[in-house]
């Protein structure tokens, strides 16, 4: 149930599908291999990363070079104040641009020590906290609240806080902790925005408009009312190229190089900000995971015709899913044996056997 892990490893015979042999590389003789090939240009402008987004036509995928990570990462590098050579404990996962940018460029950038925590035991990242004094901690912005009035979060230097439901952003506590706190407003995989709280300890407005920094990312409310970014970190162009012209759906690029993120946001005119007031309209939103409720919804359907599946407010997660039917084992295992998402088929089991998960 690590579906963050895409790829699996191992050595013997008879392997389940999708696990990629290693016995090979013990056998005599050279290996056949492909030689790379020559790629003109700055090597910072090649393609280095690709992450998937979920939007309203489907998976979309977006396609960064180096120097649009680099520019990502720098962000929050910054404006958390990362010192050199100071170790970093992440619990966010790499498989998306906001995992890219909150953990792996600051870490490469500062030089210390990276330690990941795969979410969730308790105890042991409490462990880990106490252990690494003057750490930059990185971890879901709806658990900040509950780990600061537990005390795990007393060591560190800095804090930051990834949110991605920044709309979250306008009711959440004043921080008072000792530590720095930045906070990391995640807009799907088409940007981010990093901003470090003031002695009040309130979120920082997003201001409206071109950055006073190239490593700012500019934005822009829309006609439509929502948030459009671009800058050194927004992907400049549809992937592959000629999506465009394709079938399948595909990142869209204005003509000034802005791209909506379906976020909704309020603008005032007075202090040119901006504050955002919704997520993209038709999905789930569970922690880091974006689901189309119609996807949901005929999964479910074609798994048991006589299930239903809701999205309810959760505390930390944002969201998490709810399901009826009249057999719920039933429907979970049907679920599984489909390949669907564990997070779809869990929201079928009962009540306190979730809760104990």
């Amino acid at each position: 149930e690590l579906f963050p892990i895409r790829a699996i490893c191992a050595f013997g015979e008879d392997l389940p599908d999708g696990m990629v042999p290693l016995d090979d590389i013990f056998a005599p003789g050279q290996a056949d291999f492909v030689a790379a090939a020559a790629r003109s240009g700055n090597p910072a402008a090649h393609l280095a990363a690709v992450t998937f987004d979920s939007t309203s036509g489907g998976f979309v995928p977006a396609a960064r070079s180096h120097s649009e990570l680099i520019a990502g990462g720098a962000i929050v590098a910054l404006e958390s104040g990362l010192a050199p050579d100071a170790p970093m404990l992440s619990t966010i996962p790499l498989g998306s641009f906001a995992g890219l940018a909150a953990t792996l460029v600051p870490w490469l950038l500062g030089g210390g020590a990276l330690h990941l925590h795969h979410a969730f035991d308790a105890d042991t990242f409490a462990e880990q906290c106490g252990a690494l004094e003057g750490a930059t901690i990185v971890l879901p912005g709806a658990a900040l609240t509950p780990l600061a009035h537990a005390g795990v979060l007393d060591a560190a230097s800095n804090v930051v806080g990834l949110w991605r439901a920044p709309e979250r952003l306008a009711t959440c506590e004043a921080w008072t902790g000792a530590a720095t706190l930045t906070d990391i407003s995640s807009f799907g995989e088409i940007g981010v925005i990093a901003a470090r709280r003031g002695d009040d300890g309130l979120p920082a407005p997003i201001p409206h408009g071109s950055p006073h920094s190239t490593l700012v990312v500019e934005t822009l409310r829309t006609n439509a009312g929502t948030l459009a970014l671009r800058g050194p970190m927004v992907p400049a162009q549809a992937f592959p190229p000629g999506a465009e012209r394709g079938h399948e759906p595909y990142l869209v690029v204005d003509e000034t190089g802005f791209v909506d993120t379906g976020f909704t946001c309020q603008r005032d005119d007075l202090f040119n900000t901006l504050t955002i007031t919704g997520s993209p309209g038709g999905f789930a939103t569970i922690g880091g995971y974006r689901f189309r409720q119609n996807d949901v919804d005929a999964s479910v359907a074609e798994a048991d015709p006589a299930a239903t599946i809701v999205a309810l407010p959760d505390a930390l997660l944002g969201e998490r899913l709810a399901g009826t039917t009249p057999d719920r084992t039933s429907t979970e295992s049907e679920l599984q044996a489909r390949g669907t998402n564990p997070l779809i088929a869990a929201a079928f089991r009962r009540r306190n056997e979730a809760d104990a998960a």
